[in-house]
């Protein structure tokens, strides 16, 4: 999975985590197509589909690595690849529906119904069109932060291993 698509899920479920923690639906309960329907909404208006959109063109690189060790059957390979794609890509809704459903299973309906309606807002489509860039400039950040992060716990472990007479 590439940045984007890891960031745009971890992001929904940032935005739809508060709900999910104040979610009234028992677990192991099917939930109702109803409940299904709008959840796919959430899935597809919040982008989150994009993620896994996002999934199948590594997942042909490491097929393309795997399977073509001898150069007389790559073109096959590629060919194969062409002719299987949309069948492949068709597949992405298997997704759609599985997150969709973990969101029916931890969002009452109502909430899903206020969460779908964001996303479908003028409000939410300028959110979800942001997402990208949003989330290119977070890696960038999160970088630089990890380091620094990384720099101070260093230090602060050195200092600490200093005062208990360690050497490193």
């Amino acid at each position: 999975m590439n940045r984007f698509a890891r960031f745009a899920a971890a992001g929904l479920i940032a935005v739809a985590a508060p709900l999910a923690a104040s979610a009234a639906l028992a677990q192991g309960k099917e939930p109702t197509e109803a409940q299904m329907t709008v959840a796919r909404e959430v899935v597809k208006a919040s982008g989150l589909d994009r993620s896994f959109e996002a999934v199948i063109p590594g997942l042909f690189a490491q097929v393309r690595e795997q399977l073509v060790t001898r150069p007389e059957i790559k073109a096959d390979v590629e060919e194969i690849i062409t002719k299987i794609t949309p069948e492949i890509n068709a597949r992405t809704n298997d997704m759609v529906n599985v997150a969709a459903k973990i969101f029916a299973e931890q969002i009452p309906e109502d909430d899903l119904r206020q969460v779908a309606a964001f996303f479908t807002s003028p409000a939410g489509v300028k959110y979800v069109q942001s997402q990208p860039a949003v989330m290119q400039e977070m890696m960038t950040r999160m970088q630089d932060w990890t380091q620094s992060l990384s720099g101070v716990v260093v230090e602060r472990i050195r200092n600490e291993l200093r005062q208990r007479g360690k050497t490193f």
